[in-house]
């Protein structure tokens, strides 16, 4: 059983991601998704992964 703790610090680590994910969907429509990535240091596959849990 996990604790309390790292209960809390996934629901963190959730909640950092779908910002993430929903700041990358609002991007400027001229944007793509690579370059949103690039812009936040965020790998585009990690992107993606994140995307495919939320």
């Amino acid at each position: 059983m996990a604790s309390k703790e790292s209960q809390v610090a996934a629901q963190v680590r959730l909640n950092q991601w779908a910002q993430e994910i929903q700041d990358c969907q609002n991007r400027p429509k001229d944007m793509t998704v690579d370059e949103w990535c690039k812009q936040h240091n965020i790998k585009k596959a990690n992107y993606y992964w994140r995307l495919r849990w939320m």
